[in-house]
């Protein structure tokens, strides 16, 4: 909308209450926010003979990655960040690429980097089938106690390394569900926040590990 015969630069500011921004998270889905703008601008003090007013419409795409930094930096969302170390090669195995046996701390790191790259693109089934790939290796990083033998515990008297592998295993148990597509897991289906619920705890697991890096 040209007011000036030259270049200008001018910030429009449209304010939104927290319900509004919170509704347009949840139209939002998985994909971008798209905005439409319906401007109208008059002119005064014009020469007679003159249109005073100028209608606009203006389509305005938001990102979804973008979406999600301005929500957590307004403060309506809550970002936690789980660092988790990530070696560019594996002391077991120096420079050498491990094998899909050998525990790997820079494979794993990379499977994790993988499911929030498929949550980030909408893809919760993916990503939860990466987190299982990440559970995969971290179960040769630190193997947990034995699934049978954690069972025949109650969980009162469970000690502290039986809960983290009870935690381990019913976690693995619930992202390998993605990855079948048997009588019991077809009629499963996967939202963001499972997704978004399984990587965390999986990455969290992922940042238990202590390593020689």
């Amino acid at each position: 909308m040209n007011v000036r015969s030259f270049p200008i630069n001018e910030r429009l500011v449209v304010l939104l209450s927290d319900e509004q921004l919170l509704q347009l998270e949840v139209d939002r889905g998985d994909g971008d926010v798209e905005l439409q703008l319906d401007l109208s601008a008059t002119v005064l003090n014009l020469p007679p003979g003159e249109y005073p007013t100028y209608d606009a419409q203006i389509a305005y795409r938001i990102p979804a990655r973008r979406w999600l930094e301005l929500m957590d930096s307004a403060g309506r969302l809550i970002g936690i960040t789980v660092r988790v170390p990530s070696p560019l090669t594996d002391s077991a195995t120096g420079s050498q690429v491990p094998r899909d046996t050998d525990p790997s701390l820079a494979r794993a790191s990379q499977r994790l980097r993988e499911a929030r790259a498929a949550l980030r693109d909408g893809d919760p089934a993916a990503c939860i089938r990466h987190c299982r790939l990440v559970l995969e290796n971290l179960r040769l990083l630190d193997p947990p106690q034995a699934a049978d033998v954690v069972r025949k515990t109650t969980p009162q008297t469970r000690t502290a390394a039986q809960r983290w592998s009870a935690l381990f295993h019913d976690l693995y148990s619930l992202a390998s569900a993605a990855s079948h597509d048997d009588y019991v897991t077809a009629d499963f289906s996967w939202s963001r926040e499972d997704a978004q619920a399984i990587l965390a705890a999986t990455a969290g697991l992922l940042a238990r590990v202590r390593v020689d890096l």
